[in-house]
């Protein structure tokens, strides 16, 4: 065909409806896009004393139809006590391959209402995972978290509480280009005008305060990441009698009605931690997520980032599912890119199953009868009792991230027996002594223990 008389077709109007026609030709028939969108679906609930397996397990029905309801992609939960526990939340709940964070605030995973940690349940890989806790104490724990402390914003007026409180946890999505934390904030309890919830405030904003900072931080290492904070605050987001707005008018000096006594909403949307304002996506909403509390919903999430629009507000579950507080759920639209693949560990044979002798077992084969009920035998190298009294710990290596070590891990209800006989630091009184620890072995994080729930569990081997 002649050069010209192309030329004459490219410039009628008849190439033009023809070309558009072929434009919308491919839309209509699924021609790839550059980038596509999903709906991630990211939840917070109380779970509502999480203490065990067993007790979980009792509520199977209620966590599949909280699953069912919900269908959280992610989930920030709390009430929880330990790894195994956030493990059974998510197995009872069908939600098959998910990974699994939980912190370790307390040391051990008792079943008490101390022992309260917070954890994540994600459909994507964890990237990175951290505790943010007052007190560290995971450097010789192999498998816990990585940790930080907290520390007070002692310029902006925020310090740390004369007592222990918990932290939170963070965890950084790669495949969402997203960070995340939950927390549990200390529990608003007496009066509100009550000296009891005033201090339990400044521990909530001693926490949000850290969380806050976590975010700003956030945005500057990771720009083109979103934010997303969630949990249990224990403070509605619209309580007038308790929400202030001013971290240097506090209810210490405040003249009455001046500002509230409780800033944790605040240092989240407030501007008053580094000029940071997330976005509250349960703002809009007036009704309550613990139905026993009167107030607006304590249960929140906060977001801040490039993504931040593409959060749905925040609609909450009317069904606490065998709980005392609702599920708070959002959508996060965005695309989920591709997971880096990474080498898979060579395969292992299963080991036989080793019945733990009858007699005495050296404290460096102790890890070969994981639970089962045996007697370990080792000289405390090392040892410890917390300042706090929550724990006692008798090492049988000054090491313990050694696959050889054993630990006798002593909690606060037997360490109090303990000193009813006389013996008010277990671990200087053991010191360098040989002993006999008998207990079910289990590891935790991968370090090999028993926990002793009475003295007569310890014994003095013979020429000490």
């Amino acid at each position: 065909m002649p050069r010209r008389i192309v030329h004459r077709f490219l410039r009628s109007h008849m190439a033009r409806v023809f070309l558009a026609s072929c434009v919308c030709l491919l839309v209509l028939t699924g021609f790839p896009t550059l980038s596509s969108a999903d709906d991630i679906r990211i939840a917070t609930w109380n779970v509502h004393e999480g203490m065990s397996v067993e007790k979980l397990a009792a509520r199977a029905d209620d966590l599949k139809s909280m699953a069912a309801a919900v269908k959280p992609d992610v989930l920030l939960v709390q009430e929880v006590t330990s790894l195994a526990v956030v493990e059974a939340v998510r197995d009872l709940m069908g939600l098959k391959g998910y990974y699994c964070a939980c912190s370790d605030f307390n040391p051990g995973d008792q079943p008490d209402f101390a022992f309260f940690e917070v954890g994540i349940i994600s459909r994507w890989p964890l990237d990175q995972v951290i505790e943010y806790d007052t007190t560290p104490d995971n450097a010789d724990k192999p498998g816990a978290p990585d940790e930080l402390p907290i520390n007070p914003l002692l310029k902006l007026g925020i310090r740390k509480p004369p007592e222990d409180v918990r932290g939170f946890l963070w965890a950084r999505i790669d495949q969402l280009k997203l960070t995340t934390a939950v927390v549990h904030l200390k529990s608003s309890r007496g009066a509100p005008s009550g000296p009891e919830d005033r201090m339990n405030a400044t521990k909530r904003e001693f926490v949000a305060g850290a969380m806050a900072a976590g975010v700003v931080e956030d945005r500057l290492v990771w720009p083109s990441y979103s934010c997303i904070l969630g949990g249990d605050l224990n403070v509605g987001h619209s309580d007038l009698s308790k929400n202030g707005s001013r971290l240097d008018v506090d209810y210490d000096n405040a003249a009455p009605g001046q500002d509230g006594y409780d800033d944790t909403h605040a240092i989240f949307r407030g501007g008053v931690v580094y000029g940071l304002k997330m976005l509250n996506l349960v703002g809009h909403l007036r009704e309550p997520t613990f139905p026993a509390f009167p107030s607006t919903p304590i249960d929140n999430l906060y977001v801040s980032g490039p993504g931040e629009k593409s959060f749905s507000p925040a609609t909450i579950i009317n069904d606490t599912f065998g709980s005392d507080h609702r599920p708070v759920v959002t959508v996060y639209r965005t695309q989920v890119l591709p997971a880096v693949a990474k080498p898979a560990p060579a395969a292992q044979p299963m080991p036989r199953p080793v019945l733990a002798p009858k007699g005495v077992i050296p404290a460096a084969e102790a890890r070969k009868y994981v639970e089962q009920t045996g007697s370990v035998e080792f000289v405390v190298a090392d040892g410890m009792l917390l300042s706090d009294g929550r724990f006692c710990f008798l090492n049988s290596s000054k090491d313990r991230t050694r696959l050889e070590s054993f630990t006798a891990v002593l909690p606060a209800e037997t360490i109090k027996l303990f000193a009813a006989r006389g013996i008010a630091d277990p671990a200087k009184h053991y010191f360098k002594k040989k002993i006999r620890v008998t207990g079910r072995i289990h590891l935790r994080r991968d370090a090999c223990q028993i926990v002793v729930e009475k003295p007569e569990q310890i014994e003095l081997v013979a020429g000490n």
